[in-house]
């Protein structure tokens, strides 16, 4: 009896005229619809929290230390770098305020120029501490390495985010 009622569902008509619930009108107005839907969802959860880092002028001061390599067991490389974060919140009268880190940022080790990136590693990792080290094993040797690569956060020098990767 409830397989009957599904595929009476299925076929009976939406709207003006004969449209199965599977023919493209339908499907196009059902993921319309959970898309607007959770647009307004997304909106409402993380909305508040950045206008209010809008609002207060708070930014991640983020940059790494120079990363090491050297060879690692069956062909893989380790890369080893020291990466130093804060956050601070800036008022109307640019005097800032230290603030609580517990973000997770990303993280990346990338081979290639630094026109043609290739990403050997991405990742987001919790940062709670000013400094960090981190130690990532790649399938390939790295040439650059560094936290938030893609300036997706707020930051005063977001060219120190990517540095090459030195020889050992």
């Amino acid at each position: 009896m409830m397989f009957f009622s599904v595929s009476v569902e299925d076929f009976s008509p939406i709207g003006a005229g004969k449209v199965l619930l599977n023919g493209p009108y339908a499907l196009l107005n059902t993921f319309g619809q959970l898309t607007g839907f959770g647009s307004i969802l997304i909106a409402a959860i993380f909305g508040p929290a950045i206008l209010r880092d809008f609002q207060q002028d708070t930014y991640a001061l983020i940059f790494t230390k120079p990363a090491k390599k050297f060879d690692y067991l069956g062909g893989k490389w380790l890369a080893s770098f020291v990466v130093d974060t804060a956050k601070r919140q800036s008022d109307g009268s640019g005097n800032e305020t230290p603030m609580a880190l517990n973000d997770l940022i990303d993280v990346g080790v990338f081979s290639g120029e630094k026109e043609h990136l290739k990403p050997l590693h991405m990742e987001k990792h919790r940062f709670s501490t000013d400094r960090s080290t981190l130690e990532i094993v790649v399938n390939e040797q790295p040439t650059f390495a560094g936290i938030d690569p893609y300036n997706k956060l707020i930051d005063r020098n977001p060219e120190d985010n990517l540095i090459p990767v030195e020889q050992k």
